[in-house]
């Protein structure tokens, strides 16, 4: 999501993509990004209830959240466009997974452990501080709006890079790894 914009410009505005449809599309990037965990969960959780056979709760969950993503997208939409729906989409994930998440554990079949909060916890911090280097450290749209194409991808690369050593150096500090068994 922080590099939204960068990585739109890296791989698209050429020619007749200029920088305002980098920003449109990039804004619809990041509402996307703010519900990959949901859309993560959804797959997940899903699949849970199917392999115990239960195929009717993910539809009407599901049904359920395509409501609240049509309602939302006649809201959103009107105030914020295509960002809007991006936006109605990523809370009807949330919403979905959060449903599929209650029923499960309503049903004692799936509980996250103490263990599991911990872990998400320290991804989280680990998330965190990749997120404060990226916000000190990116370059400017301005710089990638003048910069060749192979600069371009240097740039976003080294960036890349970069905080992915940091978010798995801050892990393993955090003591977060495979387990050898």
């Amino acid at each position: 999501m922080l590099l939204a914009k960068p990585l739109i410009i890296t791989l698209f505005q050429y020619n007749q993509f200029d920088a305002f449809d980098a920003l449109q599309s990039s804004l619809s990037l990041m509402a996307y990004g703010s519900g990959l965990m949901a859309f993560i969960f959804v797959k997940i959780l899903a699949s849970i209830f199917l392999s115990i056979g239960d195929t009717k709760t993910p539809v009407k969950v599901g049904i359920i959240a395509m409501i609240y993503n049509i309602v939302l997208n006649i809201i959103l939409g009107f105030y914020f466009a295509h960002v809007g729906l991006a936006i109605a989409t990523s809370i009807s994930a949330l919403i979905n997974a959060s449903l599929l998440y209650f029923y499960l554990n309503k049903q004692s079949i799936f509980n996250i452990s103490k263990n599991l909060y911990q872990t998400f916890f320290k991804a989280l911090v680990s998330s965190f501080i990749m997120a404060l280097f990226i916000l000190i450290f990116k370059s400017e749209a301005e710089i990638y709006l003048k910069a060749s194409v192979n600069s371009r991808i240097i740039l976003l690369g080294t960036t890349i890079v970069l905080s992915s050593i940091i978010y798995i150096s801050t892990l393993k500090l955090l003591n977060i790894g495979v387990q050898k068994q």
